[in-house]
């Protein structure tokens, strides 16, 4: 049975309910989420988060949670890219051609604003990446000579703080 005597009040109705759950999402970062940020004509990027938020080691930033991010890049025949970390079609699965780790536009950002952007909506969450490939990543972000000496440092003293070996 067809019911047409409230259809729109039911639309309504459901609308509110999915705006009201989406209102309601809760993150909470860690090491190995990935976020599908907007970036320009070209579409959304995906943003690895490399740890669980922190307080900054060096207290230039401040003393509130920042999150490093780095985002990969596909790889141009004939571009000149870096090499430092290179991901397989497949190796995640957004991941649908040969493309490296971009170090050089490496994000150390201030978490609120990021947690209520996937909160919100505007930034959305994809499938984490696995444990192999996030310490492949953060191992990465040491040796290319594209990421800024200040986030190398914090990135070292983070694996230092953790006890994290460089490579799994």
């Amino acid at each position: 049975m067809v019911e047409n005597n409230n259809s729109g009040g039911k639309i309504k109705a459901n609308e509110e309910q999915i705006t009201e759950t989406l209102s309601s999402i809760q993150w909470d970062a860690k090491a190995g989420d990935t976020l599908l940020v907007p970036s320009g004509p070209s579409g959304n990027h995906l943003f690895v988060v490399l740890f669980d938020p922190q307080v900054p080691i060096d207290t230039s930033f401040g003393k509130k949670l920042h999150l490093a991010q780095v985002n990969f890049t596909s790889v141009r025949q004939g571009m000149i890219h870096d090499t430092s970390c290179i991901i397989e079609s497949g190796e995640h699965e957004f991941i649908s051609h040969k493309s490296y780790v971009n170090y050089r536009g490496l994000r150390y950002e201030e978490y609120g604003p990021i947690k209520r952007g996937v909160e919100n909506g505007r930034l959305c969450l994809h499938t984490p990446v696995g444990y192999g490939l996030l310490c492949r990543i953060r191992e990465g972000a040491l040796i290319s000579g594209k990421t800024p000496s200040y986030i190398k440092y914090e990135i070292q003293k983070l694996l230092d703080s953790l006890n994290i070996n460089k490579s799994a």
